[in-house]
């Protein structure tokens, strides 16, 4: 703890970084315990796959004792840093989008990559859960009708993808539709104010602004969207929301990691 306290006095440090460095020592001395119970195992089996010195009979407990030890202190590190995959939050989007699109008379196929990133688990449970209003004005506003996909030379089926990438001590979401973008001009005609793209977008982030002629049950006026960008404020990230006429909607989300959850009494 005084050499901490002597770094924060050198380096300014906040007493927000210091009990963040804590935690993440901790939850690293946690770890080196579990792996210190099973090192004299794991050097046993080392040796022996080395040397080739193992009984043919003795195989298959071999492989269960090495796939034992991997187990335990994988699952070691996720309950000290109670870590979740990012997977984990979306699982039911496939059936969903399906029975939603279907209700609508369209196709979309769902995509996401780097959803078998860890992230700790809470950290973004209110962002990730308000990604299904993206999904709502993106099947409801965005992807077009078949026939209207096939008069704009597009694929009929529509498309959604959600990507995550780590980027050193940030999260890097882009959310991005294939339908027909945001017709500024059209909603120029409702509201005076409006007068290009920007103004759009500007609208739509702070909420009760359409690109429909009728409120919909499915995303109602585009409040529901906005809920994603205040919660990106919240937690101290920043967005780009992109739209092109006839081409789709993109939402770039760069979030930044925050303290551990772990219990800061004992990492104190």
């Amino acid at each position: 703890e005084s050499e901490l306290t002597d770094l924060q006095d050198t380096h300014s440090l906040s007493e927000e970084q210091i009990i963040h460095f804590k935690t993440q020592i901790y939850g690293v001395s946690i770890i080196i315990d579990e792996f210190a119970e099973h090192y004299d195992s794991i050097l046993k089996l080392k040796d022996s796959l080395e040397t080739k010195n193992i009984p043919l009979k003795n195989i298959e407990h071999f492989e269960e004792e090495v796939a034992l030890h991997a187990h335990q202190l994988t699952e070691s590190f996720k309950e000290n840093f109670k870590m979740t995959q990012i997977k984990n939050y979306f699982e039911f989007y496939p059936d969903y989008i399906k029975e939603l699109a279907t209700s609508m008379s369209k196709s979309v196929r769902f995509t996401m990559s780097g959803e078998n990133e860890w992230v700790e688990d809470g950290m973004f449970d209110e962002l990730f859960a308000s990604f299904i209003h993206f999904i709502r004005n993106s099947i409801d506003h965005g992807i077009e009708k078949k026939f209207l996909r096939k008069k704009a030379k597009k694929e009929k089926e529509g498309r959604i993808s959600f990507s995550f990438t780590k980027q050193n001590d940030h999260l890097l979401v882009k959310l991005e539709d294939d339908g027909a973008g945001i017709d500024w001009e059209k909603l120029s005609k409702k509201n005076p104010d409006i007068q290009s793209m920007e103004d759009a977008i500007s609208f739509i982030i702070k909420g009760g602004i359409s690109s429909k002629e009728e409120v919909s049950n499915t995303s109602g006026r585009g409040v529901g969207v906005s809920a994603i960008f205040s919660i990106i404020e919240k937690l101290d990230g920043t967005y780009n929301f992109e739209s092109t006429l006839g081409e789709g909607t993109k939402i770039t989300i760069k979030l930044p990691f925050k303290s551990s959850r772990l219990d800061l009494n004992q990492a104190a």
